[in-house]
């Protein structure tokens, strides 16, 4: 499966090729179910068929509640695929001086059981 949306003023950038996943950029938009309902859809597709090893890797600039709600859904499919034996891992990165954005990574990693590697930029 192969998915890629350019990024938006308010919305990241979404690679998607073969189990690899890159988000990227600001996720700042208005509580709209567009952007993230078209990347939970691909994802709910892909659970059905995913690749033995699925790696996401985020790098927000900045995220909003409707956003971090949001990927929680996102992280909520990957749990599912990881615990159907498939390996998932999160790769979580954040600029040195975002404090906020490790805190963040560091929440989800405590909420959902998905193995996490924090990546400083």
């Amino acid at each position: 499966m192969n998915m890629k949306v350019e990024k938006t003023r308010t919305t990241p950038q979404v690679d998607f090729n073969n189990g690899y996943i890159h988000i990227e950029g600001k996720s700042i938009p208005v509580v709209d179910p567009g952007f993230y309902q078209s990347l939970v859809n691909m994802m709910n597709s892909y659970a059905v068929n995913p690749a033995f090893t699925t790696i996401i890797e985020l790098s927000f600039d900045c995220i909003n509640a409707y956003s971090k709600k949001s990927m929680m859904q996102v992280f909520r499919i990957l749990e599912q695929i990881h615990s159907n034996g498939n390996r998932v891992v999160v790769n979580w990165c954040y600029r040195e001086e975002d404090e906020a954005m490790l805190e963040l990574g560091t929440i989800y990693k405590s909420i959902v059981k998905l193995p996490f590697n924090f990546i400083c930029k």
